[in-house]
């Protein structure tokens, strides 16, 4: 049975009690002064007795005021907590709400809850003054006051362990999360090693180099080498197998097209590369370029270009 609803029925069983008794009382007042005389109004005894009457009768209606005033806060209290049950339920149940930061929501609910067990703190005292401010104390509305102290002091300390266990569980998730983060952030540390190797990789895959000269340029640089033929003669150019990078220049075979070897009459590959490939291309202005028609077969033997030019 629902304490709260036994101490509003003891509260109502207590305002019938005292109008039961006032009503005895002016009975037994009328039926003493007609037994006295005809003009029973003009005795004294009457006159006491209708002023006994108006005093009980004031007195009745101020405890039904009061009594009106004490049920009034213990309705209130009780659909405080009743609204703070349900709050309540919204926290167990907010993970399940879409929209809304689950923490946020929590935060908002909480500050809900909070207001209403100030106002029942205040109820709480507001009832109690009124018990206490009466001129006769009655043991059940004494009981009511308790009973209801005890049902906020139960939930305030029933919300007080839910929101401990949520902050414990926000700990422990704060925790995983900051694993999880560092675990994402080597992750993508790793990553973008990953990257840069490839991208290293890739850029070192797609760089050759070129060198354009005249024979004798390039035999003193130590690019060719003469090597071959009987006694000196006959003696062939190869490209040296010593190259050092930094002495020709780099280009990107996925976007070069084309070599400019300058105003030249003559030329020859040194380098080894598919013949069907390229083609050389004398301009109006008498420059002559390179053609790479085929950049990956041209690049497949060698990624050295050695060109002498006369």
């Amino acid at each position: 049975m629902n304490p709260s609803g036994v101490t509003n029925q003891a509260a109502h069983v207590y305002l019938i009690t005292v109008m039961r008794r006032n009503h005895t009382l002016l009975i037994m007042a009328l039926i003493l002064g007609s037994s006295a005389c005809t003009d029973v109004k003009q005795t004294e005894e009457y006159q006491d007795l209708l002023s006994v009457k108006e005093q009980l009768e004031k007195e009745l209606h101020t405890q039904t005021q009061q009594n009106k005033e004490i049920i009034r806060f213990v309705t209130q209290i009780e659909d405080n907590l009743a609204a703070v049950r349900e709050r309540e339920m919204g926290i167990v149940n907010v993970k399940n709400e879409p929209g809304m930061n689950q923490s946020d929501r929590v935060t908002l609910i909480v500050a809900e809850i909070g207001t209403y067990f100030e106002e029942n703190r205040s109820l709480l005292r507001k009832l109690e003054d009124r018990v206490k401010s009466r001129d006769k104390k009655n043991a059940d509305l004494l009981k009511l006051v308790a009973i209801q102290r005890r049902l906020i002091e139960e939930k305030e300390a029933q919300i007080s362990t839910l929101l401990q266990t949520i902050n414990q569980l926000n700990g422990q998730l704060e925790n995983t999360m900051l694993v999880k983060n560092e675990e994402i952030e080597a992750h993508k540390q790793e990553l973008s090693q990953v990257k840069d190797k490839l991208t290293k990789t890739e850029v070192r895959q797609a760089t050759a180099y070129y060198r354009a000269g005249s024979r004798k340029e390039l035999l003193k640089k130590g690019v060719i080498i003469k090597e071959g033929g009987v006694l000196g003669m006959g003696k062939s150019v190869t490209v040296s197998n010593k190259l050092n990078p930094e002495t020709f220049v780099p280009l990107d075979i996925r976007s070069t097209r084309e070599i400019d070897l300058g105003d030249s009459d003559k030329q020859q590959l040194v380098s080894v590369h598919p013949r069907n490939t390229y083609y050389f291309e004398k301009t109006s202005n008498g420059a002559t370029y390179l053609k790479i028609k085929d950049p990956n077969q041209f690049w497949s033997i060698s990624k050295y270009l050695v060109v002498v030019v006369d």
